[in-house]
Order: structure tokens, then sequence, then C-alpha cells
């Protein structure tokens, strides 16, 4: 299910104009004394001038299972966060917050 909502939001972001993969790591963390395994996605782009620009998925932090939207960040050179926008499960909202973040200049 989650590949699939990925492979959406990489359509649409094609077809705004901009090129993008998705990144999948697997991971194994111990919850409440248990053993999950799990892949945790994301989406890193370079920003034309500095920086870089990265989509993650958020978890609801009482369930870790519930999935409660995309976030994305922007990052200088330095890899401080200029910005955030807020956790959105549409994925016009994501594009939106993507061209937006290209447009977004370095403020150091």
């Amino acid at each position: 299910m989650s590949a699939a909502r990925w492979q959406r939001l990489v359509d649409d972001l094609a077809a705004a104009g901009v090129e993008s993969s998705v990144l999948d790591k697997p991971y194994t963390e111990s919850v409440y004394g248990c053993v999950h395994h799990g892949v945790s996605r994301s989406i890193t782009m370079l920003h034309p001038v500095s920086g870089i620009i990265s989509i993650s998925d958020r978890q609801w932090s009482k369930n870790p299972d519930v999935w409660v939207g995309w976030q994305v960040f922007r990052e200088g050179r330095d890899s401080i966060v200029i910005r955030t926008w807020p956790i959105t499960k549409k994925r016009s909202d994501v594009v939106a917050h993507v061209l937006e973040a290209f447009n977004t200049e370095d403020r150091t």
C-alpha cells in the first residue's frame, strides 16, 4: 500500500515538472519487546541554488501504524532546516509545497 501511495506522489510530481524518485530503506525496530520490520520511504531532491528538499512520511506518535501524511522540508547548504510545511494527506498540497520549496531562497 505504501509503495503505491509513494508512486502516485512521484507521478504527480512528474506531472508538475519535478523529477523525483523514492528511496526505500528497510528497518527493524523493537516496539514493546516485539520486533517489527518495515520499509522507510522518502524523496530527496537537490535545490537548484543550495541545500535539499525532502518529503517524508509521518506516523501518529501514539500508534506508529497510523499514517497521518507527508511532510515537506527545505534544508540549507549547512543541513539546517530552513522551513517545514504542514503535514498533509493530499498529494496536490505536497506538490504545491515542493514547488514553493523550489522557490525558497537560503536566508544564510
